[in-house]
C-alpha cells in the first residue's frame, strides 16, 4: 500500500520521512530575524564608520539597506529634538518664573521637523547635483544610506552633548565647540566619500558640487524656518 506525506501529499517509499516541513522552516528563517539583522547592521556601522568608512560604504550602499539609512536619519533628527528640550530644561529649570512658560513639546517637534526636513533636502539636493552636474544615474535609496551613515558622528556628538549639559565652565564650552567642529568635518567628509562610492565622478567638479550641496541645504533650512517656525 502506497504511503503519502500528510502535509504535502508526496508519495513516500517504505521507511522514508518527508522533509517538506524542514524545508518550510528553513525558508522562513531569513525573514524572521529582520529586526535583529538591522540592529547588527547599525552596530556594525557605528563601530566601523570612524575607522573604516570606505568599507562601510562598500557594504551598505545597496538598495535593500534603505531601512538602515532611514533609521539613522530619523534617530539623528530625534536626537537633535531631544537635545533642544534638555538644553531648554537645563537653562529654565533654575528659574521659577520661566520654568512653566516653556513649551517643551513644541520645541521638540519644531527641532525634529526642521532637521528631518534638512536631511531630506540633503538627499534630494545630492540626487539633483549628481544628475545635473555629472550626468549620472543614481539611486535615491543609496543616497539615503549615505546620509544616514554620515549622520553617525552627529548622533554620537549629540549623545556626548547630553552628558556635557550637566557640567559648567569655560572648559566645557570650549570642548563642546571643538567637538562640534570635529563632528561637522567628519560629517562632510563622509558625504564626500559616500558620493564617490556611489558613482564614478570627476573629483575636480566634486569640490564645487559639495559647496553647492551644503549651500542648498542651508537655503532649504531657511525656507523651513520661514514657513513653519
Amino acid at each position: 500500500m502506497n504511503k503519502f506525506c500528510s502535509f504535502c501529499g508526496k508519495e513516500l517509499k517504505e521507511g522514508e520521512v518527508c522533509d517538506c516541513q524542514e524545508s518550510k522552516n528553513n525558508s522562513v528563517k531569513p525573514s524572521s530575524n529582520k529586526g535583529g539583522n538591522m540592529g547588527n547592521d547599525l552596530l556594525d556601522i557605528i563601530k566601523k564608520v570612524f575607522v573604516k568608512p570606505i568599507e562601510v560604504f562598500k557594504k551598505y550602499l545597496v538598495d535593500d539597506k534603505l531601512v538602515v539609512g532611514v533609521v539613522l536619519v530619523v534617530v539623528a533628527a530625534l536626537a537633535r529634538g531631544l537635545y533642544t528640550v534638555l538644553s531648554l530644561y537645563h537653562v529654565y529649570s533654575k528659574s521659577s518664573y520661566f520654568k512653566d512658560s516653556v513649551d517643551y513639546f513644541k520645541n521638540f517637534f519644531e527641532t525634529f521637523g526642521s532637521y528631518l526636513w534638512k536631511y531630506a533636502a540633503l538627499v534630494l539636493i545630492i540626487y539633483a547635483v549628481v544628475k545635473l552636474i555629472f550626468k549620472t544615474e543614481i539611486s535615491w535609496k543609496k543616497i539615503v544610506t549615505v546620509v544616514g551613515v554620515a549622520l553617525v558622528p552627529i548622533i554620537c556628538y549629540v549623545l556626548v552633548s547630553y552628558i556635557l549639559l550637566f557640567f559648567d565652565g569655560d572648559f566645557v564650552t570650549y570642548l563642546t565647540s571643538y567637538l562640534s567642529t570635529f563632528t561637522n568635518a567628519l560629517y562632510m567628509y563622509l558625504i564626500y566619500e559616500g558620493i564617490c562610492s556611489l558613482v564614478d565622478v570627476d573629483k575636480n567638479k566634486l569640490l564645487i558640487s559639495m559647496g553647492v550641496i551644503f549651500v542648498g541645504v542651508s537655503i532649504a533650512s531657511d525656507i523651513f524656518a520661514k514657513l513653519f517656525l
